[in-house]
């Protein structure tokens, strides 16, 4: 909304927005991971998940999945894309690269403090290979694709590139995005989200004509789905 109408209402919402979402990465106390939630002194703690104390008696939730993280990536490429702030624009090239290098220094894993990779947070040709593993293969490929895709675009920086063309092209992840319909094991309408949002910034940042292409294969799947 801001960046269409340039209203001082939706870019301080937008700010406020965006303040939460590099606070989840702060309250964690752990570079590079981001809580899947938090909550204040006073407040309630929900009954379910994993629960850890921060700093200021703030509590934060742990385990957090590759849902969190894409929504992370898709709003660190709006920020970069569509907001006014040098400084703001900044934090955010700062805590992508730090997710991102968590999750590559970590094996395509996202580690928790167990010193293990969360439930969900995987993306590792092991995991794709796994029982458990091999229907998320198509979405999480396209995830991981997106989240190095942002990074390098917010950054410039060659490496995440490097890395992004590396697992499209000689770890096969493009084509795996295009097995949806033939891995998928059941209807989950909160993965048909998560792939648009993944595919949004895919498209947006993607030139080569090939990799377009397999892209659209892939989001024709969903579509049929």
């Amino acid at each position: 909304r801001y960046s269409v109408t340039k209203s001082p209402d939706a870019l301080a919402k937008a700010r406020k927005a965006v303040e939460a979402i590099l606070f989840l990465e702060q309250v964690s106390g752990r570079p590079g991971f981001p809580a899947r939630s938090y909550i204040k002194p006073g407040e309630t703690q929900p009954t379910d998940g994993f629960w850890y104390d921060g700093k200021d008696g703030i509590r934060w939730k742990a385990d957090t999945s590759s849902d969190e993280i894409v929504g992370h990536f898709l709003i660190f490429a709006l920020v970069h894309d569509l907001l006014p702030d040098p400084d703001l624009k900044a934090r955010v090239r700062a805590t992508a690269v730090r997710i991102m290098d968590h999750i590559l220094g970590n094996n395509l894993y996202l580690v928790d403090v167990t010193g293990k990779p969360t439930l969900w947070g995987k993306w590792h040709p092991d995991y794709f290979a796994s029982e458990t593993g091999r229907p998320d293969g198509p979405l999480n490929a396209a995830e991981i694709l997106m989240f190095l895709k942002v990074t390098h675009h917010i950054t410039g920086d060659a490496k995440y590139q490097r890395e992004y063309l590396h697992l499209a092209n000689d770890m096969g992840y493009a084509k795996l995005t295009t097995r949806y319909l033939e891995l998928q094991e059941e209807l989950n309408y909160s993965d048909e989200e998560l792939a648009l949002l993944s595919f949004y910034p895919l498209f947006l940042y993607e030139k080569d004509p090939a990799l377009l292409g397999i892209y659209r294969q892939a989001l024709d799947q969903w579509w049929k789905n």
